[in-house]
């Protein structure tokens, strides 16, 4: 088996190990991410914890094989009211949603190419829009 025979996702590289054997690993260094912003400062993950940096994201992202991403710039702080999406510090129209591809459609009957666009387009228009099991094809 080589390495171009194995898919390593979320962020992860492949590395042969001493019985030959191809391993997916997470990288420790920063600069093998691919999902990169540039901004040097907290960010606030969408699994609502504080990151130091996008790096500290992208490693937890492959250590949990999660599609975590940027839900806001600077620390999560709580809601205060019901109104924020997924629990999320204000409702941005700018989001900086990293690419990752995991389809969905919306209960406005549009696809999106992840959570996090589906919510920024729906903070755009003011309007609550929850994911669906799928759309039909028109």
């Amino acid at each position: 088996l080589k390495c171009s025979s194995i898919n390593c996702s979320h962020g992860s590289k492949c590395l042969m190990n001493d019985n030959g054997f191809p391993l997916c690993y997470c990288p420790s260094n920063c600069n093998e991410y691919v999902n990169t912003i540039s901004f040097n400062g907290p960010i606030c993950g969408s699994d609502q914890h504080t990151y130091e940096t996008i790096c500290e994201l992208n490693k937890r992202t492959c250590e949990l094989r999660e599609d975590l991403y940027v839900a806001h710039l600077g620390k999560c702080q709580h809601c205060q009211n019901s109104s924020c999406l997924l629990n999320y510090e204000k409702c941005d129209p700018y989001l900086d949603c990293l690419y990752s591809y995991q389809p969905l459609c919306a209960n406005n009957l549009q696809n999106y190419s992840n959570e996090c666009e589906m919510y920024k387009y729906a903070c755009q228009s003011n309007t609550y829009y929850r994911e669906e099991m799928e759309c039909s094809v028109l």
